[in-house]
C-alpha cells in the first residue's frame, strides 16, 4: 500500500517502479496473466472481450465510464495490480437516519436532503480505529450512497 507513485520519481522511471513491486503482475497474454494470480483465464479474457466491446460501441453499459476514456485492452503486455485501499473517512461528520437523510441539530429529518459516504460520521461516531475495522468505510461509502439514492427517489416520486 502507497508504494506507487513516490514523490519526486521522475515519469520516465515510473513503469520501472511500478513493474519492480511483489504486488504487480505481468505477462504478454490475458491467459499467462490470469493464470500467473490464480484466475480463471476464461472469465478474465471474457471481462476485457466485454470492456473491449465498450470501447467499440462508445458506450459503458456497466460503469458508464465517459465514452473519451474508453481505451481498448487489445496488445501486452497486460499487468495485474494487487491494490488496497488506504484512505480515511470523516469522523464526526453529519448525522443521519436509517434511510440516509440529513438531520438537524434536533435530529429531525431534513426533507430531500440526503447524504452519503465520508460526508456522514454515523457509522463510527466520534471515532474510527483502522486496526480493528480498516476498510470499511469503503463499503460504507458504496452502501450508504446505494441507500440514499434510492431513498432520494422514492422521496421524489411522492
Amino acid at each position: 500500500m502507497f508504494t506507487f507513485g513516490t514523490p519526486g520519481v521522475p515519469m520516465s522511471e515510473a513503469r520501472q517502479q511500478l513493474e519492480s513491486l511483489d504486488s504487480c503482475h505481468k505477462a504478454d497474454s490475458i491467459k499467462e496473466l490470469a493464470e500467473s494470480v490464480g484466475l480463471d483465464a476464461a472469465a478474465l479474457q471474457e471481462t476485457v472481450d466485454t470492456y473491449n466491446a465498450y470501447c467499440k460501441a462508445g458506450a459503458d453499459d456497466d460503469f458508464g465510464k465517459a465514452a473519451e476514456y474508453l481505451y481498448p485492452v487489445e496488445e501486452g503486455p497486460f499487468y495485474i495490480l494487487e491494490v488496497a485501499d488506504g484512505y480515511y473517512t470523516t469522523v464526526g461528520g453529519l448525522e443521519i437516519s436509517e434511510n440516509a437523510e440529513a438531520l438537524d441539530n434536533d435530529n429531525n429529518v431534513i426533507p430531500g436532503l440526503y447524504v452519503g459516504g465520508c460526508d456522514t460520521g454515523s457509522l463510527y461516531g466520534d471515532s474510527y480505529d483502522v486496526a480493528t475495522a480498516p476498510g470499511s468505510q469503503a463499503s460504507w461509502a458504496i452502501d450508504s450512497g446505494r441507500l440514499a439514492m434510492k431513498h432520494a427517489a422514492e422521496y421524489l416520486e411522492a
